[in-house]
């Protein structure tokens, strides 16, 4: 049974409920370990010692971004990660980012000699929509920095996985570094289809500019003359949280929930959106295609791979409020519709997304790697 050592940045989140880890279903092939710094450590989190063949293991880092966190969390996956290897040898190392997570695998690799796997996610190309339309000389140079590490952390790697076949093209060669790709796991079991949908549109995601939340409360404002007895909730958070709140100050129908659990709220709407300006995959649209949920999404990144236009979803042009607009009314105006693109998308879901098929595409990469599983 191979021996895997995750590496994850802080706080991606920590879930309280162990069975819901990618780690409890990668335990029918695959033992290790998991790092994870956190900046909330509760004690019902603190009592966390294992998840499946899988040992946790997590410090208190701090929450806002500096290069103290950077150099506690560096020292932290180093040494933890040494110190595990010397207990029984690692085989392969799993960083899900490439920024202080993929650099620390990277030295992890050179002193242990075990294989190297970097998660790519988000969108290298499009790192610089973050919260405003006008980033700042600083964002620009975080960019820079953060595609820099990429280059790095990519060429000496044994393989990027990725959640879409263009993620890395502005980087490298699609012949090189070796990769693959599959979609991001969710916790399915949470997500099921419910009966008595509620009438409202739901968009879940933290950077609401990224997310095109003032795209979105535009094209509701204009759909809702025609069907006024619709809410829009905003589910989740943003550092202007304010300066959204003032878009939909007119529209009482327009709900900002604060950072919530997703399951009950996608699971009973009637309609689900993500009009995101950038997006790798969105694995609220996967949550969306469990619970058999219409889905209206932009036409960007990597979200095509996952919905099929016409099919599980509606596409529409990112940032085109009055596409969005006819989209979403076409949706909510015709359940037939409706009905049909959620049970494809609860079809797709089946065949494509469960915890099971995630295990199987993560068993094939790795044996595509030359380690037993």
């Amino acid at each position: 049974m191979a021996n895997i050592l995750f590496l994850y940045p802080g706080y991606n989140p920590i879930i309280s409920e162990p069975e819901l880890r990618v780690q409890s279903h990668l335990s029918k092939k695959f033992k290790g370990h998991i790092l994870q710094p956190t900046w909330e450590l509760k004690p019902e989190l603190s009592s966390i010692k294992s998840i499946g063949n899988f040992k946790f293991h997590n410090i208190v880092t701090y929450k806002s971004h500096s290069f103290f966190k950077m150099l506690l969390n560096f020292r932290f996956y180093i040494g933890k990660g040494l110190a595990l290897h010397r207990q029984e040898k690692i085989d392969l190392i799993l960083c899900y980012g490439t920024n202080s997570t993929g650099v620390s695998g990277l030295v992890l690799k050179l002193l242990t000699g075990a294989k190297l796997v970097v998660e790519v996610t988000g969108v290298p190309e499009q790192m610089v929509v973050g919260e405003t339309p006008n980033p700042s000389l600083k964002e620009k140079l975080n960019n820079w920095l953060q595609k820099l590490a990429l280059r790095v952390v990519g060429t000496g790697c044994d393989r990027l996985k990725l959640l879409y076949d263009a993620q890395v093209d502005c980087v490298f060669s699609r012949k090189f570094p070796a990769r693959s790709r599959f979609f991001d796991y969710i916790a399915g079991e949470s997500f099921l289809p419910h009966e008595n949908n509620k009438k409202t549109i739901v968009m879940v995601g933290v950077g609401f500019y990224r997310k095109a939340v003032d795209v979105l409360i535009e094209s509701f404002n204009k759909i809702h003359p025609e069907f006024s007895d619709y809410k829009l909730l905003v589910v989740g958070w943003d550092s202007q949280l304010e300066h959204f709140k003032s878009l939909a100050k007119d529209n009482s129908a327009i709900e900002f929930t604060g950072p919530q659990p997703a399951a009950k709220y996608i699971s009973e709407c009637a309609l689900f959106v993500c009009p995101s300006r950038s997006e790798a995959m969105g694995r609220v649209i996967l949550e969306a295609m469990a619970c058999a949920k219409p889905i209206v999404a932009s036409r960007v990144d990597g979200i095509p791979t996952y919905v099929s236009d016409e099919e599980n979803g509606l596409l529409v042009e990112p940032g085109d409020v009055d596409d969005l607009a006819k989209a979403m009314a076409r949706v909510l105006g015709d359940k037939n519709l409706a009905k049909s693109l959620g049970e494809n998308g609860r079809k797709r879901y089946l065949s494509n997304y469960t915890e099971d098929c995630y295990v199987e595409k993560f068993s094939e990469m790795v044996r595509e790697m030359g380690i037993e599983d």
